[in-house]
Formats: C-alpha cells, sequence, structure tokens
C-alpha cells in the first residue's frame, strides 16, 4: 500500500494551521521561545531539504507582531531514520 493519501492529508491540514500569537484563540502555531530557538528550528527546516523531500513548508505571515519567532509547519518525506531529522526533536 502507498502512503501517498495519508502524506496528501497531511499536507492539507498543515496548510490549514494558523501560524501567530498564541493570545489569538485562533491561533494553532504560536510562536517559538526565543531567537535562539528560531534560528535553529529554520536551519534545521533549511538543512533538512537536502536530504529529505519536503512535503509541506509553510510560510508564516507577514503581518504578525512585531517580536514573536514564528516558524511555520513543514513536513518531510523520505526521511532516513539515522538521521537528525528523525531522531532529534525539533
Amino acid at each position: 500500500t502507498s502512503y501517498e493519501p495519508l502524506v496528501e492529508r497531511l499536507t492539507e491540514a498543515a496548510g490549514d494551521l494558523i501560524v501567530g500569537p498564541a493570545r489569538d484563540p485562533g491561533t494553532f502555531v504560536g510562536p517559538v521561545i526565543d531567537r535562539t530557538s528560531f534560528e535553529r528550528i529554520t536551519e534545521t527546516v533549511r538543512s533538512a531539504t537536502a536530504s529529505a523531500r519536503a512535503a509541506y513548508v509553510g510560510t508564516a505571515p507577514a503581518t504578525l507582531p512585531a517580536g514573536g519567532y514564528y516558524v511555520p509547519p513543514a513536513l518531510f518525506r523520505d526521511v532516513d531514520t539515522a538521521s537528525a531529522l528523525w531522531t532529534d526533536e525539533i
């Protein structure tokens, strides 16, 4: 069996996630704790595209309040189970 239907459903669901301030009740993905975390996570996503196939990489809206560090959802497929993308919590 193929996992394509699952990938498609997860990709659609990730695209529907609202990135924004934690105080907004419509937000599902709030900011990360600080700039260091933001940089670490965005670098992980960037470098993961070299070793794994991105199924979905979202974008954070440009209209978010200043001072927050927002990282949109990213989904990867065909990830090597020995890679840091698979084994490390991001």
